[in-house]
């Protein structure tokens, strides 16, 4: 006897340095790392790149008076979000070589925005020569530095936005160089500003590469995730009603009455006898569902 079916709806003198970052003792109860302690809280808890770089430049331009900071990571074109835009528009090539990205800024000037997006890592600017050298960069006054006061794209830029010091740092961690930090300001930068910009480009690395981890880590799981939902299905098709066995009219009867309700968001009531199937049929019901990827719950 077999179950029955039934449906109801329900840069004075200039002084250039490239060395390495060194940190002050000293430092430990400035009111500026106080400060600091609170912001690498806040973005090494993050694990969205963008909201990562974000809460850098955001740290950095309110809490120091910066007049412009900028993060420059070293991926490729199709990495880059706005280099994908350009792409897929026609105003730029795609390369797969690897150049020096500008992924956020925080400006108290228009007039830097979107300048130097694209850096070749062998340009003679500043955030390319901290990538090259794994160094960092500190100038008192630009306008006393010749390469730079002759430069016909830098002089006028940095001019118009009233520059003077420049200084800036690798962002690299475990050996691993991601791309360089560059800070502008309307005023010399202090030696102790620039340890505690070290110290901040130190932390903004880790954050930054452990960003790049979770985004990794997110994209194998959607991968997996696709996996299983194909491995599933395959195994649904290749069972389908197979566990079912029995050539009755009466059986090909519910059989059809299952594949008619299994699409549909509808209550099933089976009735029969004890030993007649109905936990089979109702198993059979849930596997070609929308419901499939969830459990079967009995209850008796």
């Amino acid at each position: 006897m077999s179950p029955d079916i039934q449906a109801g709806s329900e840069a004075g003198e200039a002084t250039t340095a490239l060395s390495p970052p060194t940190h002050s003792d000293g430092l430990l109860g400035h009111p500026k790392l106080r400060i600091l302690r609170g912001i690498t809280r806040q973005m090494t808890t993050a694990a969205h790149l963008e909201t990562v770089l974000e809460s850098i430049v955001n740290a950095l331009g309110d809490h120091d008076q910066a007049l412009v900071v900028r993060i420059f990571l070293l991926m490729e074109d199709q990495e880059c979000a706005v280099c994908r835009q350009r792409i897929e528009a026609g105003a730029q090539k795609a390369t797969t070589e690897r150049r020096l990205h500008l992924v956020a800024e925080r400006s108290r000037t228009p007039t830097s925005s979107g300048v130097f997006h694209l850096v070749p890592v062998d340009s003679t600017l500043p955030v390319a020569e901290m990538v090259r050298s794994r160094q960092s960069f500190h100038v008192d006054d630009w306008r006393t530095v010749g390469r730079f006061a002759n430069n016909s794209l830098i002089a006028p830029l940095w001019t118009s936005l009233g520059v003077i010091g420049v200084a800036g740092y690798p962002l690299e961690v475990q050996g691993e160089i991601l791309g360089s930090i560059g800070y502008l300001a309307e005023r010399t930068i202090t030696p102790e500003e620039f340890s505690v910009l070290g110290i901040f480009a130190d932390q903004a690395a880790i954050a930054i590469k452990s960003a790049y981890l979770f985004r990794e880590l997110a994209r194998h799981r959607d991968r997996l995730e696709v996996e299983n939902e194909y491995l599933q299905d395959e195994f649904r098709h290749d069972t389908g009603l197979d566990n079912v066995i029995g050539q009755s009219a009466a059986l090909r009867s519910v059989l059809r009455k299952v594949r008619q309700v299994s699409p549909v968001e509808t209550t099933v009531l089976l009735t029969g006898e004890t030993g007649t199937g109905k936990e089979l049929i109702a198993r059979a019901i849930h596997d070609a569902s929308q419901r499939k990827s969830r459990p079967v719950i009995k209850i008796n």
